[in-house]
């Protein structure tokens, strides 16, 4: 096998749009390799300046020092961070030395959205090193995503005010987070209009998945086909399915209205028979 016959996939996408099940799905297969961990957060640390990367360490170290959670990521991340170009050289050879492997992937949700001009240089760099790069993006309902990331937010305590997902949870403190929310990186990375010209103009051969369709042997496959994989059984088990986040419709209505330009950009440049029937449930909120 030539190295070119194997391929570095990059993901673009968020939180709560379906990347850990489909890392799971994939990572059913020989012919998937993805590293030391599903989200490796190594290209926003790699592209950044020296005094970026040093607080990026820091912050690892920190965490490795306060929890016991996720200490294997951790410490990987913090080995990658420590020499980001022999990370790389081990990555890629681990990867060209599996027989059966056909991929490497990166499946961290954000990396489209911090390193967006970024994807040409990673793209170059892995070609360096004998690899192809593909790129897959998975979307949700802009509305349906938010909340589903705040709902796991709230689950762990970040955004406090306790149970946030019983039938009757204080609407006006869901209202002070959704209107923080609307100035933070969870409300931008929700907005996909800011990017989806700059990705899809990349040369970057690209996929396109909408998380409502995600979640079948059809979807699968046609990732599969387009990766250069076998076939693979969906996984089980839909990580995101569970108990969310109560919301009022008047809140609803009033998260739909800050996200309009998203919806309004992808009727303009798409036409609204390639939104699936959960945005446009949620467009009636506009």
């Amino acid at each position: 096998m030539s190295k070119l016959e194997k391929t570095f996939v990059i993901l673009y996408g968020s939180q709560k749009a379906g990347t850990t099940w489909l890392h799971r799905t994939l990572d059913q297969s020989e012919q998937f390799f993805g590293g030391y961990v599903k989200e490796w957060r190594f290209w926003p640390f790699y592209f950044s300046s020296p005094r970026a990367q040093a607080k990026h360490i820091s912050e690892i170290e920190a965490k490795l020092a306060s929890t016991k959670e996720k200490k294997r990521a951790h410490l990987q991340r913090l080995l990658a961070y420590a020499d980001p170009e022999g990370f790389l050289k081990q990555i890629t050879e681990q990867a060209l030395e599996r027989l059966n492997a056909r991929i490497l992937a990166d499946f961290s949700p954000a990396t489209g959205f911090r390193c967006a001009q970024n994807i040409p240089e990673i793209q170059q760099l892995m070609h360096g090193y004998g690899l192809d790069t593909k790129a897959l993006w998975l979307i949700r309902d802009p509305v349906s995503r938010l909340l589903s990331s705040m709902t796991m937010q709230m689950k762990g305590g970040t955004l406090g005010h306790g149970d946030m997902t019983d039938k009757d949870p204080d609407q006006d403190y869901i209202r002070h987070v959704l209107e923080n929310a609307a100035q933070s990186l969870l409300f931008n990375q929700t907005r996909i209009d800011l990017i989806w010209d700059e990705l899809m103009g990349l040369d970057v051969p690209a996929q396109v998945h909408h998380f409502d369709d995600l979640f079948s042997q059809s979807s699968v496959d046609q990732v599969t086909a387009f990766l250069g994989m076998e076939s693979v059984p969906p996984f089980e088990q839909n990580p995101n399915k569970g108990q969310e986040l109560f919301v009022s419709n008047d809140n609803k209505c009033f998260v739909a209205r800050e996200l309009a330009p998203t919806y309004r950009f992808f009727v303009n440049k798409m036409g609204s028979e390639w939104l699936p029937e959960s945005w446009r449930q949620l467009m009636a909120y506009l």
